[in-house]
């Protein structure tokens, strides 16, 4: 997570909705699952439970690797796309609690940067040593190999 954005609200409300959304599908492939392993019926409509929570399981390791993962390593940005895909694609199918929060979601990501990013310094210092990077928000200069702004997190390249 980055620096200065981690006290952020909206980084921290848009954290715990991903989190939230992510629990609710756990808990629907844990019930799809469970119908589909129980004794009951013929064995065709239980192949059908086990494929539906071995579909959930995947998109819950997806909107892990590409919502959570990446919202909490700093790349907001990078975050919100796929954080608004799956809202809309959980409310189109069976997860619509879910998608609601992933909507909420993607609006707090939306946020972050207006809330924890210093305005943009006039002067943009240029960098002292060999590989250093400039922040191109707020003007610090970061040592080589870093992948956050030490001041203000915003990812450098």
């Amino acid at each position: 997570m980055a620096v200065a954005s981690a006290g952020s609200p909206a980084l921290r409300t848009a954290c715990n909705l991903v989190l939230l959304g992510l629990i609710l599908q756990a808990i629907q492939v844990g019930v799809f699952l469970a119908v589909g392993f129980l004794p009951f019926g013929s064995a065709a409509p239980r192949l059908g439970w086990v494929a539906l929570g071995a579909i959930g399981a995947v998109w819950v390791l997806l909107v892990t690797r590409f919502s959570f993962a990446t919202l909490r390593g700093g790349e907001y940005q990078a975050a919100r796309r796929p954080t608004f895909v799956f809202a809309l694609l959980s409310i189109l199918t069976i997860g619509v609690f879910s998608g609601l929060c992933y909507i909420l979601a993607y609006h707090e990501i939306g946020q972050i940067p207006k809330e924890s990013l210093p305005a943009p310094s006039s002067a943009t210092p240029l960098p002292r040593a060999t590989g250093e990077k400039v922040c191109p928000i707020c003007g610090t200069a970061s040592p080589p190999g870093a992948k956050h702004c030490g001041r203000c997190g915003f990812v450098v390249h």
